[in-house]
C-alpha cells in the first residue's frame, strides 16, 4: 500500500458540525431520539405518511418535547435533514482524507463508500433528493434544501481537484455530484445493484478527462 504523500495529511480539515443544543444532557438525548426516530420513519414511510403520533412512539417521548424542541413537524423534517447533512459530510470527507495514495484515489472513495452506503439496510436512496421529490409544488425549501446540500459535498471535491491541476474544478465537482445522485437514484427506484460500480468507472472517466 502506497504511502500517503505530505499532500494527503494536509487534506484533513475543518470537519462540517452540527449547531449547538440547548439543555443538558437529558434535553439533548430527547431530541436526539426524536431526530432518530424521525429519520427511520421518513426513511421506512415517507415524510408525509410517518405521522407525529409514530414518531414519539418510536422514539419514547411526550408530544410537547417535541414541540418545545422543534414546533411542528416541518421543523423536525429541516433538522433530521440538516443532521443528514452534516454527518454524510463528515463521513465522506474522513474517508477521502484518510484515502492513501493521489488526490483521485481519494475522489473515487466517495464512489466507494456509495456502494457500501447501497448495500446497507438503512439505505435512503438520498434523503434529500425523496424530500424535495415528496414536497414538489409547496415552495422551494426542500428543492433549495437538497440544493444546498449538493454544493456543499462539491466544496469537498473540489481542494482534491484543484490538487490534480484539473481546469475547472467547481464545474468537475458539479458532474461528480451529479454520478453521486444519479447512482442513489437508480439504487433506490430501479434496485440496480451495480449503481455505485457504474458510478465509481464514470467518475474516473470524468476525473481522466479533466485532469
Amino acid at each position: 500500500m502506497p504511502k500517503r504523500t505530505a499532500a494527503a495529511h494536509a487534506r484533513r480539515s475543518t470537519l462540517p458540525t452540527t449547531r449547538p443544543t440547548r439543555g443538558g444532557p437529558m434535553t439533548s438525548d430527547r431530541r436526539d431520539r426524536l431526530i432518530r426516530a424521525a429519520r427511520q420513519l421518513f426513511v421506512e414511510r415517507g415524510f408525509r405518511a410517518a405521522g407525529i403520533d409514530a414518531i414519539l412512539e418510536l422514539a419514547g417521548v411526550a408530544k410537547m418535547t417535541l414541540y418545545n424542541h422543534f414546533g411542528s413537524k416541518d421543523a423536525l423534517i429541516r433538522e433530521v435533514l440538516n443532521h443528514h447533512d452534516v454527518e454524510s459530510r463528515t463521513a465522506c470527507q474522513l474517508a477521502m482524507s484518510d484515502a492513501d495514495g493521489s488526490a483521485r484515489d481519494a475522489l473515487l472513495v466517495a464512489f466507494e463508500r456509495l456502494g457500501a452506503e447501497i448495500a446497507s439496510e438503512q439505505f435512503d436512496g438520498g434523503l434529500f433528493v425523496r424530500a424535495a421529490y415528496e414536497f414538489a409544488g409547496e415552495g422551494d425549501v426542500y428543492r433549495n434544501a437538497a440544493s444546498e446540500h449538493g454544493k456543499r459535498v462539491c466544496s469537498l471535491f473540489v481542494p482534491y481537484l484543484v490538487e490534480l491541476g484539473v481546469d475547472d474544478p467547481a464545474e468537475t465537482a458539479e458532474r461528480l455530484v451529479m454520478l453521486l445522485d444519479a447512482a442513489r437514484t437508480a439504487a433506490f427506484a430501479r434496485g440496480d445493484a451495480e449503481a455505485a460500480r457504474r458510478a465509481t468507472s464514470l467518475a474516473a472517466l470524468v476525473i481522466d478527462d479533466a485532469a
